[in-house]
């Protein structure tokens, strides 16, 4: 994704609200494959990266059965390659054969345990069969392993409010803020749910710690003035609407 961004032409440079780019959050959290792409290296580097990139091409026509076989001939050569195998299961999944999808990414996990974004791909393969159990299993699995890497509970807390199950989304916006609390789309998130619950005053006060974090963003006070309607506040909700920042 990152990859076909920087190709698009995102600015790696450009600054986030809290005046951080992507360059300096991919330096602050070591992610040497994200700097390698904004290098103009790519993402593969092992011995099937030729191999990726023709496939790659494949890619770009939405020709995916023949990029399945130029990294699957590759794998041939390169067993060992996590870069091919992942490429494989993409595009077995882009072909809807999810269910293979899912067993090449176990087999990644099980030469490198260590390696949790495949729990993500095998998470998102499940719920592409509707099967929200299995997905939800292999969030699991992959924080079990890696407790502070905050993508994966990131991600299964908008499966579980895609799935309407707003109390275990909340209950994984608190686990998230607990470790970061000065995130406000967690706080943000996190007060989309409890409204969804009709908890308007929880919801408030959620998408306040947003707006203090975050307080030239007027989605949160829309948000914010949303749940005072609900409340029936109708003066308050004005008056956030309109209020700058």
């Amino acid at each position: 994704m990152v990859e076909a961004l920087v190709e698009a032409g995102a600015d790696q440079h450009l600054k986030d609200r809290d005046g951080k780019s992507s360059l300096e959050h991919a330096q602050a959290l070591g992610q040497e494959r994200v700097l390698a792409i904004f290098r103009g290296e790519g993402a593969a580097v092992g011995p099937g990266a030729a191999a990726i990139r023709q496939a790659k091409q494949a890619e770009k026509a939405e020709r995916y059965e023949e990029a399945l076989a130029i990294v699957e001939t590759a794998l041939t050569q390169h067993p060992g390659d996590a870069d091919l195998s992942y490429y494989k299961g993409y595009y077995l999944y882009e072909l809807g054969r999810n269910e293979e999808a899912i067993r090449v990414f176990e087999t990644v996990l099980g030469a490198n345990p260590g390696a949790i974004e495949f729990h993500f791909y095998i998470a998102y393969a499940w719920r592409a069969m509707k099967q929200p159990d299995a997905a939800l299993a292999a969030f699991d699995a992959g924080v079990a392993k890696q407790p502070e890497a905050l993508f994966l509970r990131y991600h299964k807390s908008n499966y579980l409010r895609e799935l309407g199950r707003h109390e275990a989304a909340v209950t994984v916006m608190d686990e998230l803020l607990a470790r970061d609390p000065g995130r406000y789309d967690f706080a943000f998130h996190k007060g989309n749910s409890l409204r969804s619950l009709g908890r308007h005053e929880e919801a408030i006060t959620a998408i306040e710690v947003a707006i203090a974090s975050d307080p030239g963003n007027p989605l949160y006070r829309q948000h914010k003035a949303q749940s005072l309607k609900l409340l029936g506040r109708e003066a308050e909700a004005a008056s956030v609407s309109v209020r700058a920042p």
